[in-house]
């Protein structure tokens, strides 16, 4: 079961089955860091970009841990094998680091498919906003109608010839002239708050669809995270095996 191989101990290499989803995990975290603006997931979630500095630390504990070779347990188990129990002694304490290993793969499995779940709300939520350029026009054009309406209500009048009667007239323009002012003050503070619902809804816009790439990415990055976590799934039950082999169960 365990070939000597004169490499085997100086270069020790990484398994295929566990390289190819590591490259994923490495490959996939790199498109997803130049993503633009900071996605706010909501509630405890908190935002991507942080999100995503707390997993790559889980990759680095993963990636770096100091039992995960399998090649360093081929070298200390031919190392060991003429020692009476340690072999037995060195699986058991191999097996306790290689399900540590195991363990932080499926935490960040778990929280890759949160950070996929949370992105994958925003990008359905920011895509229902209604606000658009065409409520800005309508509400520009009411603004310029008000005004005009406001500049020929402030031309100058004709007074009547009865002075009894020019209080009244100007009484009455002047009424005239605040009602229209009120309609152009009305219709300019609908202008800026549609203004900026619209600033608001193309900001909505360009966040769902950098969520809706994140989604993409982040279910990827599941995919790579559950096959680390079956790779050493995998070598757990191996390593069951050898023990079983040593008369250990």
């Amino acid at each position: 079961m365990w070939e000597d191989h004169p490499l085997s101990c100086s270069h020790p290499q990484v398994s295929p089955e566990l390289l190819q989803p590591l490259v994923t995990v490495v490959a996939t975290l790199g498109k997803l860091g130049p993503i633009p603006g900071d996605i706010s997931l909501g509630g405890d979630v908190g935002s991507l970009r942080a999100r995503l500095l707390t997993f790559s630390s889980g990759v680095r504990r993963a990636m770096m841990h100091p039992d995960g070779n399998a090649t360093l347990l081929r070298c200390a188990l031919r190392a060991t094998k003429k020692q009476p129990g340690a072999p037995t002694a060195f699986t058991d304490s191999w097996q306790k680091a290689v399900t540590a290993v195991k363990d932080i793969w499926a935490k960040l499995q778990e929280d890759a498919a949160h950070l996929r779940d949370a992105c994958r709300t925003v990008a359905a939520a920011e895509a229902t906003t209604e606000a658009s350029k065409g409520h800005l026009v309508e509400a520009v054009t009411r603004e310029d109608k008000a005004l005009k309406g406001l500049m020929a209500d402030t031309r100058v009048v004709a007074l009547p010839s009865e002075v009894t009667e020019v209080a009244e007239v100007v009484a009455a323009h002047d009424a005239q002239v605040a009602e229209a002012r009120e309609e152009l003050q009305a219709a300019s503070k609908a202008t800026e708050e549609v203004a900026a619902a619209v600033v608001a809804a193309v900001a909505a816009k360009e966040r769902g669809q950098h969520a809706a790439v994140a989604h993409g990415l982040l279910e990827q990055l599941v995919a790579a995270c559950m096959g680390a976590c079956n790779y050493y799934s995998h070598v757990d039950h191996c390593l069951r095996d050898v023990k079983a082999m040593l008369h250990v169960t």
